[in-house]
């Protein structure tokens, strides 16, 4: 057996015996596990990682039990690095590192197993290790941008802004006072900025300030509304014109169907809109059903013989639109 059969068959070793709290405790201590692990085992944005209880997918787990030393690599290189990062500095004799580890509450058991590979220490990752974790968190944003909603992610990075104030000062501490930086808070203040990125992707903007994405969310949201009205606007308009009405009836309302074809929605204004709408409804309803307030706005808008012909036809089918 090569040297590269006999390390990816330990690698995968460890793996089989992981629990859910394993699972957990790895995509929280690497974030870009879940985008090289995608990657590796071919898992669509849409499935799940894990099951109902939090470990694995049988699925997922099978396919990385079938894989290479390269492959393997690929897979865990975001938290390879990072346990070999916490077992440098857990001390310089590997087997008080590695009990150092076991007993921290974000590493435990299972994840020391894996640091005891020392996959941090392979060639394909060593010496490349921040453009290895930089791909991982390419693809998870890739991802993120495609599926997340913007109002959701700016109410977390909200949520969370005291949480990353407070390690933001912690760390300013113990950089004033001349002593190692808490890597915890360096990766809490690190994966909010990176989030705070994230959203401005999501956003279509430069602009990475929560104030900033706010005011573009509220952009956003008035311009799907105006979408939205000017849409229901043309297909009111469209109904109007290709009314089917009595030979009588059309002698009557010919002027305003006719309006209403060439309308231009730039040059419409509020008045003329909601006329339009009112006349769309009565021909849409029954006489005993139509609504006199109806009947006032197109009445003052057409004349009353458009007012009086349009509630005598019901021309259009479906609900009528409002608004």
């Amino acid at each position: 057996m090569s040297q590269d059969s006999a390390k990816a068959q330990e690698v995968r070793a460890v793996l089989a015996k992981w629990t859910a709290n394993d699972w957990r405790r790895g995509f929280a201590f690497a974030e870009a596990l879940e985008g090289t692990l995608r990657l590796t085992c071919g898992v669509p944005a849409h499935e799940p990682l894990l099951n109902g209880a939090g470990a694995l997918a049988m699925p997922v787990r099978t396919r990385l039990g079938q894989l290479e030393l390269e492959d393997l690599l690929q897979a865990l290189a975001p938290l390879a690095i990072r346990l070999e990062a916490r077992l440098a500095q857990a001390g310089k004799d590997e087997n008080v590192a590695l009990s150092v580890l076991k007993g921290q509450e974000d590493v435990g058991p299972g994840l020391a197993r894996l640091a005891a590979c020392r996959l941090g220490l392979q060639p394909s990752i060593a010496g490349r290790k921040g453009r290895v974790a930089a791909r991982g968190r390419a693809r998870t944003k890739q991802q993120v941008v495609e599926e997340r909603d913007l109002g959701e992610v700016l109410d977390e990075l909200q949520a969370d802004q005291s949480l990353v104030v407070e390690s933001a000062r912690r760390l300013l501490g113990h950089v004033e006072s001349g002593r190692p930086i808490g890597e915890d808070d360096l990766a809490q203040v690190q994966r909010w900025n990176d989030d705070l990125g994230l959203a401005a992707a999501i956003a279509g903007s430069p602009a990475v300030s929560l104030v900033s994405l706010r005011s573009r969310l509220a952009e956003r949201v008035e311009a799907a509304s105006a979408a939205e009205r000017e849409a229901v606007l043309l297909r009111t308009l469209r109904n109007v014109a290709e009314a089917v009405v009595t030979e009588g009836a059309r002698v009557v309302l010919e002027p305003v169907l006719e309006e209403a074809a060439a309308a231009d929605l730039a040059a419409l204004d509020a008045g003329r809109c909601e006329a339009f709408a009112a006349l769309h409804r009565l021909l849409s309803l029954p006489a005993w059903e139509v609504d006199d307030a109806e009947v006032d706005i197109v009445e003052a808008a057409f004349g009353r013989k458009v007012a009086r012909v349009a509630v005598a036809e019901v021309a259009l089918g479906g609900p009528p639109p409002r608004g």
